[in-house]
């Protein structure tokens, strides 16, 4: 009897274990954004990625980044 229950639990189990997925997480505030005319990934852009990330000391702005340099180029073709 013990043999047919342990089966049965074993078989349950892998039916029931599915691989672990974070997909949901990416997507998080999606519709708030999308509602509020705001990026629908938070990352594309806003002060965040548009400024540089340091200056000098001496107030000078930092050199631009790759990704502002790509972005920016983006925005020159589009408009």
């Amino acid at each position: 009897m013990a043999a047919p229950l342990k089966m049965l639990c074993i078989t349950a189990l892998r039916q029931t274990a599915r691989p672990f997925s974070s997909t949901c997480a990416v997507h998080a505030g999606k519709k708030w954004r999308l509602e509020n005319g705001l990026a629908w990934t938070g990352s594309e852009y806003g002060p965040l990625t548009d400024l540089p990330d340091w200056s000098y000391a001496d107030g000078r702005p930092a050199p631009p980044l790759k990704g502002q340099i790509r972005r920016q180029k983006q925005r020159e073709d589009f408009a």
